[in-house]
């Protein structure tokens, strides 16, 4: 008959199985619970169900186990019972009790030890590797694209590049996105691009190395605050859904599949991070066993590319890229966005003397029936507005109006009546006095 316990010393009891070496040895815990420290000192709990695969659960899914266990009469263990509200207790202790550990590597290999949030089938060796051959061949940077894939699995590679794949289809790209996702498994997340205020979005990055977006439809995205926040090597703010926002170091690197080009501008700063792949369609018919081919090249392609990357940037700094094809496409871009200027806006010049209520500037339902009249979608719209900013200077500011009365307008520059639109072929930099403009009856 089972001795009669204090709570105390069912809770201690508990406690010295649930953090028992070596696992199983007491307990019959099927699960294995770590507690990992964020930099705000608040805890996480890694769930191990024995592989040394480990992922983030919630505290209920201690608590479940917890539960389940005290009421397994299975290996002649003493069963106790607990309600809920005491293994909810117990897991409470339990989590600020227990010394934390640092968070395991996205992944490991398979000869390596330890924890990790997904663990490879194989080991990197030299190999053959006649598919993957054939798919750089009809890639643009190519060597940079190669080079990216071997930074992978290099821990301390930056992080700030990504790569843009773009393509009309039966090109492959979606193949290399499951190829990856077939390596990396948990490691690997896809996702869609951030709406606006989800603020949720970056919940489940932690423990990722790649971050892919297939088929995105947001082209200014790389370009946005938000993701060079995620990218930039610094502790990012984590939400989590009923739980308090935490500070995190993220360790994952993006892949953009698309059938659209990526809006990019001519400023350094954005040439420099993307690593942008034009690819070919497939010659000839497609071969339904080309996804099979292709992981069964796996440790061959990752000797391959770790070897290119370590050749490209010894110190693991950013991969060189050839930047014709990005500045062609950034011209492009501009070139789209100064016509679309020209015929639909005019520079007034403005100073410390202006006179707001005289409107030298234009709102924003101004700008937004310019965008509609273009029929571009919200990703165009951010990105002209961004080409405002940085090619004109023209910044959404606000200005006092009348005594008592603040709007928000963009400042620089007017819209033109409909009857002059469409009427401008170039760029005209050179700003016109508003009062000449306002002598136009304008």
């Amino acid at each position: 008959m089972a001795p009669k316990l204090g709570r105390r010393e069912i809770y201690d009891r508990i406690i010295d199985c649930l953090n028992c070496e070596p696992w199983n040895k007491l307990a019959t815990f099927k699960k294995r619970f770590y507690v990992t420290e964020t930099n705000m000192e608040q805890r996480r709990i890694l769930l191990d169900n024995g592989n040394g695969v480990v992922k983030y659960v919630s505290k209920d899914s201690l608590v479940s186990a917890i539960f389940a266990w005290t009421r397994d009469k299975r290996g002649g263990s003493v069963v106790y019972y607990l309600p809920v509200g005491a293994c909810e207790e117990l897991a409470k202790c339990w989590l600020h009790t227990t010394l934390p550990i640092d968070e395991p590597p996205a992944f490991r290999f398979a000869s390596d030890r330890g924890l990790c949030f997904n663990r490879l089938a194989w080991d990197p060796v030299p190999g053959a590797t006649p598919l993957f051959d054939e798919f750089l061949s009809r890639c643009s940077n190519a060597e940079a694209l190669e080079a990216f894939i071997g930074s992978l699995f290099e821990p301390n590679a930056d992080r700030q590049q990504y790569v843009w794949m773009h393509g009309m289809g039966a090109n492959g790209k979606s193949t290399l996105l499951q190829f990856l996702r077939r390596i990396f498994g948990h490691a690997c997340v896809s996702k869609k691009p951030p709406g606006r205020d989800d603020r949720f979005w970056a919940s489940n990055l932690p423990g990722k190395r790649i971050v892919m977006l297939p088929d995105c439809n947001n082209r200014n995205f790389p370009a946005s605050q938000d993701f060079k926040m995620l990218t930039g090597g610094d502790a990012v703010t984590i939400e989590l859904k009923g739980e308090n926002p935490f500070d995190a170091e993220l360790c994952c690197k993006f892949i953009f599949a698309s059938n659209d080009r990526p809006e990019i501008t001519s400023q350094k700063a954005d040439m420099r991070r993307a690593i942008y792949v034009e690819i070919k369609p497939i010659a000839g018919d497609p071969d339904p066993k080309y996804a099979e081919r292709l992981n069964a090249e796996a440790p061959f392609i990752a000797h391959r590319c770790m070897k290119k990357y370590a050749e490209l940037c010894p110190d693991h700094g950013q991969i060189p890229v050839d930047v014709e094809g990005l500045e062609m496409l950034a011209e492009q871009n501009e070139e789209e966005f100064a016509t679309v200027f020209a015929d639909n806006f005019k520079l007034v010049e403005t100073d410390n003397q202006t006179q707001w209520k005289n409107k030298p500037w234009f709102s924003g339902a101004e700008l937004q029936e310019v965008c509609w009249h273009q029929k571009w979608k919200k990703d165009e719209k951010s990105a002209f507005i961004k080409w405002l900013e940085c090619r004109l200077g023209i910044k959404k500011r606000a200005v006092k109006i009348d005594p008592g009365k603040t709007r928000r307008v963009y400042v620089g520059a007017v819209v033109l009546p409909h009857s002059e639109r469409g009427k401008h072929d170039e760029l005209d930099l050179q700003p016109i006095n508003l009062k000449d403009w306002q002598s136009r009856g304008c």
